[in-house]
């Protein structure tokens, strides 16, 4: 009998462990966009990176960004990704976080002041992974 209850005991153990990985795999990062639009023009430029490092600007090849940094930014844009806010004026910037579960687009006026400061903290934090 007791060995009946270790045997149990280790599966659901398991089984918990499984399906606590599953969830995080899917609110994993897997890629990030960011960029501006909007004015006179209405040109949309649009950088995305990718949890291989690689940052493309309107889907030509930019550079690459070391592992570390990614899993860096990965993380603090996952605090922010079942943030809403879609508000974007004239001239506008963007994020639109994508995990393997869902999509989610911020969309904030350039002088908008009532976006989350995470939100602009983490957009110029991306805007100078472009220049190193």
């Amino acid at each position: 009998m007791k060995a009946l209850n270790i045997v149990i005991i280790l599966l659901s153990v398991v089984c918990i462990a499984c399906t606590t990985i599953g969830i995080m795999e899917n609110n994993r990062v897997e890629t990030v966009s960011f960029g501006s639009g909007g004015g006179v023009t209405g040109e949309i430029i649009t950088y995305t990176l990718n949890r291989d490092g690689n940052i493309y600007r309107n889907g030509s090849f930019m550079k690459r960004v070391p592992k570390k940094e990614v899993n860096r930014l990965f993380g603090k844009i996952k605090a922010i990704s079942n943030y809403r806010y879609n508000i974007p004026y004239n001239m506008y910037n963007f994020l639109e976080i994508n995990t393997k579960g869902k999509k989610n687009e911020i969309v904030w006026g350039i002088l908008d002041k009532k976006i989350d400061s995470r939100v602009t903290a983490i957009y110029s934090e991306l805007k100078e992974v472009l220049d190193i």
